[in-house]
């Protein structure tokens, strides 16, 4: 089975202010550069998922925030503080699931590789303490 992109409407809603208050823009399409005196402190992602960045140009530290509300900074995964400087939207295709559990960071240690639902990482001969993970298909 070959990978296929999947099309439909990718939207996110930035707002001004915490609790969807304030000014508001809303993005279907990558964005290289936030309006400078636009600071999101909150958010409404109506489809996809959206990786979103500190600085311009898709750089610098990246949260990702998908279908859903998201009332405040904290709420997206990011500091009280942050300031985000771009997003794009993260593409969706339909491949053959495949993922690596890994038991230390950086990729080391045990290795358990899945292809389809596990219930219980235990009975796969795997504990429950993962600490990176590379996905290599699927959703």
């Amino acid at each position: 089975m070959g990978e296929s992109d999947l099309h439909f409407v990718t939207k996110i809603q930035l707002f001004s202010g915490p609790n969807f208050l304030g000014d508001h823009i809303s993005f279907e399409d990558d964005q290289a550069s936030l309006p400078a005196s636009f600071h999101p402190q909150s958010c409404r992602v109506h489809g996809g998922s959206w990786v979103l960045f500190e600085d311009k140009n898709f750089e610098a530290d990246q949260h990702i925030v998908s279908e859903g509300e998201f009332p405040t900074l904290t709420a997206m995964g990011c500091l009280a503080s942050t300031v985000l400087g771009s997003l794009r939207k993260v593409p969706l295709h339909f491949s053959e699931p495949s993922l690596s559990l890994f038991g230390l960071e950086c990729f080391e240690g045990k290795e358990i590789e899945l292809t389809g639902e596990v219930r219980s990482l235990q009975a796969e001969g795997f504990n429950n303490h993962v600490l990176s993970v590379r996905v290599k298909g699927g959703v």
